[in-house]
């Protein structure tokens, strides 16, 4: 024998209940702000990518154009300081830093010229001054451009120079 609905009971309700309603409204809303964020970060890295592939064309257009000189017989002074190692920049700044005075970080880009980024920390501001004065009296380095400085504890601050050959002064 089946047994037949009662229809004096109330049906049985077909309501989800609060707490999965708010779960699957809290899980949607963490897939999209994940969604969000990752469109915002590939924007980024696009833009990234644009950047370092126009920079990657420009350099191997410097580079086509150093082979180019050195096939025509072009020798190292002549290709002036893009062929100086940074050893030798770093020597050379380092017999210039006052006692009170240490170098934090140190990069050479070989752009149309060696460009030199010194950081740099200084104890005083008169050790700052004289090693201004230091690298400002060194025939191999010109444009200095000295950062703003920040005086937390130390005196902190970057100079950027170009890197002059000796061949070329």
């Amino acid at each position: 024998m089946s047994r037949l609905p009662d229809f004096a009971a109330p049906p049985p309700s077909q309501r989800a209940s609060t707490p999965a309603v708010l779960a699957a409204a809290l899980v949607f809303g963490l897939a999209f702000a994940d969604a969000w964020l990752a469109r915002d970060l590939a924007t980024g890295t696009e833009a990234r990518v644009a950047s370092l592939q126009a920079e990657t064309v420009a350099l191997r257009a410097r580079v086509d154009r150093l082979r180019a000189a050195v096939r025509r017989g072009a020798d190292a002074p002549a290709l002036g300081a893009l062929t100086v190692p940074p050893a030798v920049i770093l020597d050379h700044v380092a017999s210039r830093l006052p006692a009170d005075v240490r170098l934090t970080d140190f990069e050479v880009r070989y752009l149309d010229a060696a460009r030199v980024r010194l950081a740099v920390e200084a104890r005083t501001p008169e050790a700052w001054d004289r090693l201004l004065a230091a690298l400002a009296a060194s025939p191999r380095l010109r444009e200095l451009r000295p950062s703003p400085e920040r005086r937390e504890h130390d005196l902190r601050a970057s100079i950027t120079a170009t890197w002059v050959d000796e061949g070329a002064q």
